[in-house]
């Protein structure tokens, strides 16, 4: 029992040590992609639209005429009214999060005309924006810009280019390009101060209820929370397209795409040593392998079937697996070279059945095993320096393939690829159909789970036919409690690693299965060629 459990927190601080690298490798996500996160996240409380009276879920919101609110910031040529309807359901965030836990702390909460105010300063920043930005729209103000007709179609262009600046510093941005080199919440806090400074005028008429600082420190605590869940934000490919890579949960609970800037060799370094020998060239060879399968149309990748993420996840797989297995040559030439003396080390165990218990027979059974490897030109450790070896690339691909934004971008078979497997099939909305891509996750996770099953089982399988070969030999006690120990610290190895697959994303699965079938074809590998040896040396003798 006492081997057992040794067993067992060996396990448990293994597993919790790549829990913690993993989560070591740093977040390439800028300042710049996670305000992009935020602004997805809340968009604030306003729809614009050109109908007085809409429906949002389930309810009807009469708006406000902001026609004149809008003439004055800059839009022009506004041939019928535009309303701006106010509900907190537009964003769940503050709805469902932020407002119950101001609440439940005693916070000072602000009406909904705050949040009314803020998101009109936000459009004013988006106006700015646009007439600085000539690379995109060139005339903001107008009601049809660059084939965008319509005031309220012009004014969501707008928001979806610039709203992001919400949680930037404006000045830095309109006064420079769009770099990485921001700091956040800056402009929303510039904004807050603004509307208190006009709350406490004599002149003001209006009071927005501007917040303390315990509310404005849990909104931006919340929502960095939330932001900092997502990490896809690697992306090697220049595009001039400004929506590309990435797929996250907006504030009306659907998904979508935002824009992902471009990382360059020196940005990842900047983040670490593995981050950018390892990491970055990995993400590097997925975007390529993956804009390759597209043929470098980025409107195949996201709005394609996601074949191409699917295929480039299995062929980085492929490629490391097969570099790792090269690399360990010698450690899989002594692991062949194992199965050929298994029947005499098992000899050998057989001599000393004490050697759990009796001190001179573990050292004597030690003694002889070492000759034996000497002999062979074994070198039994030679597995520790494979574990070394691939210990900090496994977790770097992790990292590569959990940061790649295009992996996170598109669906495959409804399911979308950046959300855990665990939240698809919680989904239940879409059923008996495949809607949201439930049958997919449910068909993954199944495959997963078998091959890791195999995975599991071909190693304990092959070294069973192995001692059948000696079994007119007496029994090892030692030996026998020992393999059943390994045997049950196997099954809970298994059980954890398919626990942790509901939780990974869904693209990580597929990772994983890939992963799963190379290590059963080297296991069987490994196996035929001691096999073949075996026969060949029998037949000299």
């Amino acid at each position: 029992m006492k081997r057992f459990l040794k067993y067992i927190l060996g396990f448990i601080g293994l597993f919790l040590g790549v829990v913690v690298l993993a989560s070591c490798t740093a977040n390439f996500c800028s300042a710049m992609d996670t305000s992009r996160i935020l602004y997805v996240l809340d968009k604030g409380v306003t729809i614009y639209d050109d109908e007085q009276t809409i429906t949002f879920n389930g309810k009807e919101i009469v708006g406000e005429d902001i026609t004149a609110q809008l003439e004055e910031i800059g839009f022009t040529n506004l041939e019928s009214p535009v309303y701006a309807h106010y509900t907190f359901d537009y964003s769940v965030v503050l709805r469902d999060t932020i407002l119950p836990n101001s609440f439940q702390n005693g916070y000072f909460v602000p009406s909904i005309e705050y949040f009314k105010a803020v998101d009109r300063e936000v459009l004013k920043i988006a106006v700015e924006m646009s007439k600085i930005d000539t690379t995109t729209i060139t005339s903001a103000g107008d009601s049809s810009v660059n084939g965008v007709d319509g005031a309220v179609d012009n004014i969501n262009e707008l928001l979806n280019r610039y709203g992001f600046v919400k949680f930037l510093d404006k000045q830095d941005i309109l006064n420079s390009s769009l770099d990485n080199s921001h700091e956040l919440y800056v402009n929303y806090n510039d904004i807050n101060e603004n509307l208190r400074d006009r709350t406490e005028s004599t002149t003001s008429s209006v009071d927005w209820s501007v917040p303390g600082s315990d509310f404005l420190s849990l909104y931006t605590n919340q929502l960095n929370t939330l932001a900092s869940t997502y990490r896809s934000c690697i992306s090697t490919i220049e595009s001039d397209e400004y929506k590309l890579f990435g797929m996250y949960e907006s504030s009306d609970g659907e998904y979508e795409q935002v824009q992902i800037t471009q990382k360059d060799w020196g940005y990842a370094w900047g983040k670490g040593f593995f981050e950018g020998f390892l990491i970055y060239p990995i993400a590097f060879v997925i975007d390529s392998i993956t804009m390759g399968f597209v043929g470098g149309d980025t409107s195949i990748l996201v709005a394609g079937n996601g074949w191409a993420q699917v295929g480039a996840i299995l062929l980085v797989t492929l490629i490391v697996r097969t570099f790792l297995m090269l690399v360990t040559l010698p450690a899989t030439i002594s692991q062949t070279k194992m199965q050929l003396i298994q029947p005499e080390l098992m000899r050998i165990q057989q001599k000393y059945p004490n050697s759990n218990t009796n001190n001179y027979e573990k050292q004597r059974m030690g003694q002889e095993m070492q000759a034996l490897y000497k002999k062979n030109k074994i070198h039994p450790f030679a597995q520790i320096l494979v574990l070394i070896i691939q210990f900090p690339i496994f977790i770097c691909v992790w990292g590569a393939l959990s940061a790649s934004s295009p992996l996170s971008t598109g669906n495959f078979y409804n399911m979308n690829l950046s959300m855990s497997i665990w939240n698809v099939l919680t989904n239940t909305s879409g059923l008996p159909g495949n809607d949201n891509g439930w049958w997919t996750a449910f068909g993954l996770i199944i495959i997963m789970t078998i091959f890791q099953v195999l995975a599991t089982l071909i190693p304990s399988i092959t070294q069973k036919i192995q001692r059948k070969r000696i079994s007119k030999l007496g029994k090892n006690p030692a030996q026998d409690k020992q393999n059943r120990t390994m045997k049950i610290v196997q099954w809970v190895m298994l059980v954890v690693i398919v626990f942790m697959g509901f939780t990974l994303p869904s693209g990580m699965g597929v990772y994983w299965i890939g992963g799963a079938l190379f290590s059963i074809a080297q296991s069987l590998i490994v196996f035929f060629i001691g096999e073949h040896k075996r026969k060949n040396k029998k037949k000299v003798r």
